[in-house]
């Protein structure tokens, strides 16, 4: 009897967590986003990938919109850290949250991450 109950709780807690994660990251790639004034940061993995480097004061892009294909220029403290061409866009909803990339693949390391967005 107790394994019977130890292996349900166990599936109810599974299940739980499951429908937990995915409703937290929630999201989808889109074209384009446009974003108000809030928090924002730049995280850069450089050319290995391996170390990686988080700009979270004084953030800021050189627009407040942007598209697929459109360049973003990066900066922190007053001073230009990045510029790219923006070739991916991931969007969550629930959030508000907007990570932008230069980067194509799905699991992008070097991105612009923006609140008080909306996708479109």
């Amino acid at each position: 009897m107790k394994k019977i109950i130890i292996i349900t709780l166990a599936m109810i807690l599974n299940f739980n967590l499951i429908l937990y994660s995915s409703t937290v990251y929630a999201g989808n790639y889109v074209g384009s986003v446009s974003w108000g004034n809030g928090d924002a940061a730049y995280n850069d993995c450089g050319f290995t990938g391996i170390f990686c480097t988080m700009s979270t004061k004084d953030v800021k892009a050189n627009r407040n919109s942007v598209s697929l294909g459109q360049y973003l220029t990066i900066y922190a403290n007053g001073k230009e850290i990045d510029s790219f061409e923006v070739r991916r866009i991931y969007y969550e909803s629930n959030t508000g949250r907007c990570l932008i990339s230069k980067e194509r693949k799905k699991k992008f390391k070097t991105y612009f991450v923006t609140y008080k967005c909306r996708g479109r």
